[in-house]
């Protein structure tokens, strides 16, 4: 926030306050590109230029521009603050499982990325950083197109930042993107990332990656020496509808019905009320509603009733889309020969008469090709746990 004090001494016309913590705060920073326009404008203030960032708008100073938009986009951030600060947190979050201990919600619009802190899904704020997303905006949909993915998204391992090229800076946290859903919908690409930035650079634009979103190098450190990093979800929007916690609460005590009832059922064997569940449209990306079914019934054809139990449930509204929303849960039961337990994920569809119901559902092991396309000379490794 000290860019934005900055920034109101030089509109209130306070220009020697204003250079002498530019001045601080470029020594300190020496290659944040934002402080080094502000200092230009108090030198160019002081030889008797008009000051005004609107001067620096000309065509041709596209990299100028978008410092200009990089200091909107922090001075709107500001004026959002309220809203967190009064209790609120983003409509995505309907529950936490107990396992993750924190989630990350990204704001391409403000160029923002929250961290909360998870605790009896009770939810305290503890960052809040300033990111960088694709050059070309988000919603990804194909290999190549230079966007962010909008979603919900888990970290699945850690980079280790010595052997990392330059351009991702002092750490790389990769995502599971494609996800489950992603794939569903035939969307491609791949190795998407939250990482840092090159080391002569403070921090990039707001849109300059080729779609993986980048933090200053200070502050990915502090995400990725957090404990439990992995596992994390990383919701990725295109803007945040902050809400008190409670107005959540129908929808996750009725969507923890569903599932319930699920889990019921297919405890019970009862199979006309288990089909029930299931959209028409249901597709795993391998099988349709029907095949599936029957894969499933003669999977748990063993299973003892009331053997089938759910643990460290979590619930996501999906981003865009406010008709569906991710789940993931352990499931385990005993068949007559082993014991079985599996990380699944649902995705629950509401159609248009308020009827929730699965239109996918699978076990929850994908992980992304984190090097594809990467020579193996520079290939990162995993960092040891």
């Amino acid at each position: 926030m000290r860019i934005l004090g900055i920034s109101d001494h030089l509109y209130r016309g306070e220009f020697e306050i204003a250079e002498g913590e530019l001045i601080e705060l470029i020594a300190e920073n020496p290659d944040f590109r934002l402080a080094q326009l502000m200092y230009a404008e108090v030198l160019s203030t002081n030889s008797g230029f008009k000051p005004g960032f609107s001067d620096w708008l000309k065509p041709g100073s596209a990299d100028v521009a978008s410092l200009v938009d990089e200091l909107r986009r922090r001075d709107a951030h500001r004026n959002e603050t309220a809203e967190f600060q009064a209790g609120k947190i983003p409509d995505f979050l309907l529950q936490l499982s107990p396992s993750q201990k924190q989630v990350i919600v990204v704001d391409s619009k403000l160029s923002r990325a929250h961290v909360f802190r998870n605790e009896n899904n009770q939810l305290s704020l503890v960052g809040d950083y300033y990111i960088t997303v694709g050059k070309n905006g988000v919603l990804k949909r194909a290999e190549g197109d230079g966007k962010t993915p909008t979603g919900v998204y888990f970290i699945t391992s850690r980079l280790d930042p010595l052997g990392l090229d330059d351009l991702y800076g002092d750490g790389a946290l990769p995502l599971n993107y494609p996800n489950e859903w992603d794939q569903r919908l035939g969307r491609s690409g791949f190795g998407i990332w939250l990482h840092g930035v090159p080391h002569n650079t403070y921090n990039r634009a707001p849109f300059a990656t080729q779609g993986c979103v980048a933090f200053p190098n200070e502050d990915i450190s502090l995400l990725y020496n957090t404990a439990d990093i992995k596992n994390t979800p990383v919701v990725i929007t295109r803007q945040i509808n902050w809400v008190n916690n409670t107005r959540n609460d129908r929808l996750r005590q009725t969507l923890k019905r569903e599932i319930d009832g699920w889990r019921e059922d297919w405890s019970l064997g009862d199979m006309d009320n288990v089909e029930a569940y299931y959209s028409s449209s249901f597709h795993n990306g391998k099988l349709g509603r029907t095949d599936w079914l029957t894969q499933q019934r003669d999977k748990l054809s063993g299973v003892s009733q009331g053997e089938i139990q759910i643990d460290d449930l979590s619930i996501f509204k999906y981003p865009d889309n406010p008709s569906l929303v991710v789940a993931s849960f352990d499931r385990g039961y005993q068949t007559d020969s082993a014991s079985v337990s599996e990380r699944m994920r649902q995705y629950w569809r509401m159609d248009e008469t308020g009827e929730w119901s699965i239109v996918y559902e699978g076990r929850a092991s994908y992980q992304p090709v984190h090097f594809k396309g990467i020579p193996d000379a520079v290939r990162p490794v995993l960092a040891s746990e």
